[in-house]
């Protein structure tokens, strides 16, 4: 064999099949490598959820109906009546209707709107009460007059 062939032969082929055989040792080395290293893992133990614990509450449910009743339309049914709203006017009615609004988990108006319409409501009825009637002497006529010491009263206490 010549020089040639020999330096051919060494990185030739039998250079050829140690770098084959070096991959495929290399794989086999590497996959059982990982198959030792999985298995000798110990696979998570899946935890369960906790029981769901439900628990009772005997004040939430008592609020429950105390929201019931203070809602209920019947508390608007007398002072919302023809024959009350005829008599004395609506706003007692308007007034009950905004609180009754106004209470349980789904409230539909403030307190400061149904403030408004009770500070309406009294401000006639000050009025009212601080309006004199007086007879002249002119035909007998009957003439409101004001009583601004009454209203200032009203004003001191309100």
């Amino acid at each position: 064999m010549s020089e040639e062939e020999q330096v051919k032969t060494v990185f030739g082929e039998s250079m050829l099949t140690t770098i084959l055989i070096s991959i495929l040792g290399g794989v086999v080395a590497g996959g059982v490598g990982t198959l030792l290293i999985t298995k000798n893992k110990e696979e998570p133990v899946e935890e369960t959820a906790p029981p769901v614990v439900v628990v009772e509450d005997p004040v939430a449910s008592g609020q429950q109906d105390v929201i019931k009743q203070v809602t209920s339309p019947d508390l608007v049914s007398v002072s919302c009546s023809k024959d009350h709203i005829d008599t004395h006017g609506d706003l007692l009615c308007r007034e009950m209707f905004c609180r009754l609004q106004q209470r349980g988990i789904d409230a539909q108006t403030t307190g400061a709107e149904c403030e408004e319409i009770s500070n309406i409501a009294n401000t006639i009825q000050i009025l009212k009460a601080c309006s004199v009637k007086v007879v002249t002497n002119e035909e007998n006529k009957t003439v409101n007059v004001f009583d601004e010491e009454c209203s200032e009263l009203f004003r001191v206490r309100k």
